[in-house]
């Protein structure tokens, strides 16, 4: 995933990526966090899963965030 955000960024020239989760996948909230994503908003009723409508999380990541987490990280190895 890590490498897709830089790709996004630096290749593509982003300044946000987002993402729709759907709000009961815990797990998936819980790694897209930990990856400095930020929750934007529900969704509601957003998608029709096995005849009931599910409501989505909405998340995303700017530029300077995620570099800001990958030089925070670095440092952090280095004095490890």
């Amino acid at each position: 995933m890590q490498e897709m955000l830089l790709w996004g960024f630096n290749e593509l020239e982003l300044n946000k990526i987002w993402l729709r989760v759907e709000v009961d996948n815990e797990r998936a909230i819980k790694s897209y966090k930990r990856m400095g994503y930020v929750e934007e908003g529900i969704l509601r009723q957003d998608r029709l899963r096995k005849g009931e409508f599910v409501d989505r999380l909405r998340m995303s990541i700017l530029k300077d965030e995620f570099f800001s987490k990958r030089a925070n990280r670095t440092l952090f190895e280095i004095r490890l």
